[in-house]
């Protein structure tokens, strides 16, 4: 039988990071990461920066080519995104 006053770890966690403010960097940098594993390390290896800001993803690439492809890919690449989160966190992907 719980206390009343007993948290489990994920509850203190979840807790931290909402008083630390650290959960949009936490998501940010799990976007960071996602991007380079659905990207895999052809298309990865090309990419210069990847930016989130306010709900958009900012992907700047320096291969036309590259460009183009994910600019066809991105509506693709943000659903996969979103699912792997488990929310509608990215809005939009902005390739450059």
């Amino acid at each position: 039988m719980r206390k009343q006053n007993e948290e489990t770890m994920g509850e203190v966690i979840k807790r931290m990071f909402g008083e630390l403010n650290l959960e949009e960097n936490y998501r940010k940098n799990q976007v960071k990461g996602l991007v380079k594993d659905l990207l895999g390390p052809g298309l990865h290896k090309y990419v210069t920066r990847i930016g989130m800001r306010e709900g958009v993803l900012h992907i700047t690439v320096e291969e036309s080519v590259v460009r183009s492809e994910l600019t066809f890919a991105r509506e693709n690449l943000r659903t996969h995104l979103n699912e792997a989160i488990g929310e509608e966190y990215v809005r939009e992907i902005v390739v450059k």
